[in-house]
């Protein structure tokens, strides 16, 4: 996406490891049209112990990927680095996918920012 315009959407899943809801979301993610969205996406509970060749694919096609490692309920550095994300990269809607990345993805967003939540 080009210029300041546009949906600046991240989404948030447990992890890129392939299933096939990662696979319907890259498949959504890869095909937004580039003029109307900016996708960034976070894993939750990804630590780089196991290869995540969807994330590698997301990489490749221009899109970041972060890795949040939260490792327990109350990691609050994990927190802090979800929350850190959300600023830099301004976004304006959180789109999360499958369980417990949507209960965590909707919680800590509302606990701080006033933007839109999602979750399939």
């Amino acid at each position: 996406m080009s210029g300041e315009t546009g949906i600046r959407v991240l989404y948030v899943l447990d992890s890129l490891a392939i299933g096939g809801a990662e696979q319907l979301f890259a498949l959504m993610a890869t095909h937004l049209p580039a003029d109307r969205f900016y996708v960034v996406v976070c894993t939750l509970f990804s630590r780089g112990e196991r290869p995540e060749p969807l994330a590698d694919e997301l990489r490749a096609k221009g899109i970041r990927v972060e890795q949040i490692a939260m490792r327990r309920w109350r990691d609050i550095d994990a927190i802090r680095r979800f929350w850190t994300l959300i600023e830099e990269e301004r976004i304006n809607l959180v789109h999360a996918h499958t369980v417990p990345a949507d209960f965590w993805g909707c919680l800590l967003t509302r606990l701080k920012f006033s933007i839109p939540v999602l979750y399939t």
